[in-house]
């Protein structure tokens, strides 16, 4: 197996979509000193918009140049002969999960011996990538556990960040060592539990900004305002006992303490004054039972009683 140069050296780097992630992680190895050699993407606009982004001309994948597998770039010298080489040595595919495979197969005939690519798709692991390895390349599935609403909150918070790294045993310390180059740590994440690791991220990212939202509502149908002004400093308080004490050990409230009455005053009020918000309550409120119970702090009868009075709120 052939491998491209390793990430500490020079890399000529391409990328294919223009997403947030894939975007931002070119730009940061420009930064360290790699060479962005094109960017393609779906739309005209898109590429372009991240190709002024990384300095680097669009690419034409449908007209490739004759006599090798460089694309057709419309502005700028070729930097060296690839005649004999591949389109880069390291190709992002910046695309969304369900454009991975069919990118995958667009672009195999770039890639080959010398050549990595690389998705950010948390949930998926190889498979979409197998045009590129039975063309020779090598694969690798890079997935960040951040949020990156754009591309100027990516490259300030991907430095930093864990990454979750599923790569074939050659490929291993390659894939971590590029990690590295953005100012990531890595793990390694066996590619048939890529789900959990993306449903973890999931849960905890998206989870969080949802009962945000939920318990904003509950202020707001209070006649409370400015609601998040008021929750900041709980949910702070919340975070530095999850990471002082772990999160079993700071789980607390009604739930946990099996109030059934309190449990039960809540649901009337937000029966009567928003009821839109009665079933959101009861599912958290039914998500924090059974985190109390996972952890040890619920016993079985607790759990029967106060889990009746959730139900039936559901239910109704």
């Amino acid at each position: 197996m052939t491998l491209p140069p390793p990430p500490s050296s020079s890399l000529e780097v391409a990328l294919v979509g223009a997403g947030r992630v894939g975007t931002a992680v070119a730009e940061l190895l420009r930064r360290r000193g790699h060479t962005v050699a094109w960017v393609a993407s779906r739309t005209e606009s898109s590429a372009r918009r991240a190709a002024a982004t990384l300095g680097a001309p669009v690419a034409d994948l449908d007209s490739p140049a004759r006599g090798g597998r460089r694309p057709h770039l419309d502005a700028g010298p070729a930097r060296r002969d690839r005649r004999q080489h591949p389109a880069a040595d390291v190709i992002l595919i910046g695309a969304g999960d369900d454009a991975i495979a069919e990118v995958a197969a667009r672009i195999a005939p770039l890639a080959g011996p010398g050549t990595v690519v690389c998705h950010f798709a948390g949930a998926l692991g190889l498979e979409p990538l197998e045009p590129v390895v039975s063309a020779g390349a090598g694969a690798c599935a890079l997935h960040p556990v951040q949020s990156c609403p754009s591309v100027a909150a990516a490259l300030e918070r991907l430095p930093g960040s864990v990454w979750g790294v599923t790569a074939p045993p050659h490929l291993a310390a390659w894939a971590h060592e590029l990690v590295t180059e953005v100012g990531g740590t890595s793990v390694d994440v066996a590619g048939p539990v890529r789900p959990l690791w993306h449903a973890a991220a999931v849960t905890a990212s998206n989870g969080l900004v949802a009962l945000l939202h939920t318990a904003e509502s509950l202020l707001q149908a209070a006649g409370i305002e400015p609601a998040l002004k008021v929750l900041g400093p709980l949910v702070e308080g919340t975070l530095a006992n999850v990471w002082g004490r772990g999160p079993a050990e700071a789980l607390t409230g009604p739930a946990v303490r099996g109030e059934a009455a309190t449990i039960e005053r809540h649901l009337e009020v937000i029966g009567a004054t928003a009821p839109d918000l009665a079933e959101p309550y009861a599912a958290a409120a039914a998500l924090i039972l059974a985190a109390g119970r996972r952890a040890g702090k619920v016993e079985g009868r607790t759990e029967a009683s106060v889990l009746a009075l959730l139900n039936d709120a559901r239910d109704t």
